[in-house]
């Protein structure tokens, strides 16, 4: 990897094809993820990222899921390699007033890949929330 002040140019191949779904990890998907991270994804980044994903192998909270007793949202993608809807499945099957929805034809960067129905589910789930006073 290629670190400047102003970013790490190599990591575009790295992140898109693990970040987003086939059909749109494409050159459009790598752009976008490049635009969006620009210079962001520092020397500093990239070591918290592989720190993150260390921490995915040996965290595990599962036990603790049951204590949440707030209405949850859990959105996962169908062709997210990272976290495939196997764990949204698990972390919705432990939460008990939690509703399950796994978003067709996209990867882990759902939010931009299928924006719209993102931005559908999340305000839709909200107002179905019964406001407690």
């Amino acid at each position: 990897m290629t670190c400047t002040s102003t970013g790490c140019d190599s990591h575009r191949p790295i992140l898109a094809p693990r970040t987003a779904s086939r059909n749109w990890a494409g050159a459009r998907g790598t752009l976008r993820i490049a635009e969006l991270f620009g210079t962001r994804v520092t020397r500093e980044w990239m070591d918290a990222f592989a720190q993150l994903c260390r921490n995915f192998l040996t965290l595990n909270v599962t036990d603790r899921l049951p204590g949440i007793r707030v209405p949850t949202l859990v959105i996962s993608a169908a062709e997210d390699i990272l976290k495939p809807p196997s764990y949204g499945q698990i972390i919705h099957d432990q939460i008990p007033c939690s509703k399950f929805v796994v978003a067709e034809g996209a990867g882990h960067a759902l939010f931009l890949e299928k924006a719209d129905e993102f931005n559908r589910l999340v305000p839709d789930f909200i107002r179905g929330v019964p406001n407690e006073q």
